[in-house]
């Protein structure tokens, strides 16, 4: 549901649209990033607690169509409606990088083979960062806004099986 959120929220944050709710994941999401975009650009959402929300502010409906690539396992969404003649940038900056830790974690499993151990997750760093977007029509800048995202950092785990 995930990917789902983050690839709407991009379709609404490059389309010029007032995000009026957006929540960053806890912790980094390395896939997010794969096209070159900055850390920063996804959307968490959680029943009942985290949800995604935009406002159409344009004269008229819109469209919003999605595409399955299940060959590249790619997700894609596209708003259509009247053209508001708005152009969109956008630009980040680290605010700060946290290393990631050093101690493992263990987490035991009665279901696993015994003595087994096995890695699930890979540690990986924390990060703050701030990923700035400029909404203009022609020469007049309509909106200057700021999505702040604090990733934690996030350590190596282990599942392992009785002893």
């Amino acid at each position: 549901l995930c990917q789902v959120s983050t690839t709407v929220f991009c379709a609404a944050f490059w389309g010029g649209l007032p995000i009026t709710e957006r929540h960053e994941h806890s912790f980094r999401i390395g896939w997010y990033e794969e096209l070159g975009e900055p850390p920063g650009l996804d959307a968490a959402i959680f029943t009942g607690v985290y949800d995604l929300r935009f406002v159409n502010d344009s004269p008229n409906w819109l469209l919003m169509e999605s595409y399955v690539d299940l060959q590249r396992q790619r997700l894609s969404v596209a708003l259509y409606g009247t053209p508001t003649g708005r152009s969109v940038t956008m630009s980040h900056e680290i605010l700060e990088r946290t290393p990631a830790p050093t101690q493992p974690v263990y987490v035991d499993d009665p279901q696993a083979p015994r003595g087994s151990v096995r890695q699930s997750d890979t540690a990986r760093g924390g990060i703050r960062v701030n990923v700035y977007r400029t909404i203009r029509q022609g020469d007049a800048v309509l909106a200057n806004n700021t999505f702040y995202t604090e990733f934690k950092p996030w350590p190596n785990i282990f599942v392992r099986g009785p002893r």
